[in-house]
């Protein structure tokens, strides 16, 4: 499969010299207790900072994907770094806890708490919110939760392939099962998610935001929805931009047609690249009119 000048397995497995981390970029773990809940809570994850960027007052909040089960902090690491000087911003990728040793709602409960503790350092109209795949379902429930519990939100929330409705629920995990090379041969289930009280959970919209009611959707921050065409969480984007629209969401979308393209490939390709420039630029354009 080409993507661009390159095979795309190329570029995944041996990605060139550009795409590595930024040189002098900052790589900051954090773990540090927060006080004031039930249990000494902690926030865990990672800071990326590229050279320059370090009093920046502009940050993104990552959610990383790999189905709620899969990744830390460090997934995404060097594309990280390209977008913090690409953006100029701080980039903060949270550490969640994963299924299903930790089911719902321990994992977004981490990502709402990473939320408010980067407010303690930046005005919410500077902070966005970046998620893929499993991560693009986190930065929609999070914000979701943010607004239910009448906190400050996010000034923009940017989805890449997001999941938003059970899994497989759609026509185009039928349809594009063959042409989506990452997702149509996983196997997983959403009690894998939810763990033993998955049925409980089976209309929830911190689980499924397609099955939040527009009075929840309605005051969304600007939202920006990527996915390919010929993938099987394509429907579940479709029916998500719906849905936000339908509460007059700001919605910007954008469905690659390239029949080359996969799930979540932004998150392969760094800005500066030939592939990469037209994604990201078109997400650097709409951030500008946030």
């Amino acid at each position: 499969i080409m993507v661009g000048s390159r095979p795309f397995a190329d570029q995944v497995m041996n990605p060139p010299q550009s795409a590595k981390l930024l040189p002098d970029s900052e790589v900051i773990s954090v773990d540090e207790p927060v006080e004031g809940t039930a249990k000494t809570f902690h926030i865990r994850g990672r800071w990326t900072i590229s050279p320059g960027q370090q009093h920046s007052e502009q940050v993104i909040l990552y959610i990383h994907g790999g189905g709620f089960s899969l990744g830390d902090s460090s997934l995404g690491a060097n594309l990280l770094s390209h977008l913090s000087d690409y953006l100029k911003v701080r980039v903060f990728s949270v550490e969640y806890r994963l299924a299903p040793e930790y089911p719902f709602p321990i994992g977004l409960q981490d990502c709402v708490f990473a939320y408010k503790w980067l407010l303690k350092t930046f005005k919410p109209q500077n902070i966005l919110l970046l998620g893929d795949s499993a991560g693009g379902n986190l930065v929609v429930t999070t914000t979701l939760a943010l607004k239910l519990e009448n906190l400050p939100l996010p000034s923009g929330v940017i989805s890449l392939s997001g999941l938003f409705n059970k899994f497989g629920v759609y026509n185009s995990w039928r349809r594009n099962k063959h042409s989506d090379i990452l997702v149509g041969k996983v196997m997983y289930s959403d009690e894998h998610y939810l763990g033993p009280l998955s049925n409980s959970f089976s209309t929830h919209p911190l689980v499924y935001p397609v099955k939040a009611h527009t009075d929840q959707l309605s005051g969304f921050p600007p939202t920006y929805l990527w996915a390919a065409n010929n993938e099987c969480l394509v429907d579940d984007n479709l029916v998500m931009e719906k849905r936000l629209v339908e509460a007059g969401v700001s919605v910007t979308s954008y469905y690659d047609n390239c029949p080359y393209s996969v799930h979540v490939l932004p998150m392969f390709l760094i800005p500066s690249s030939e592939e990469g420039s037209m994604m990201w630029g078109h997400i650097k354009e709409w951030i500008s009119h946030l």
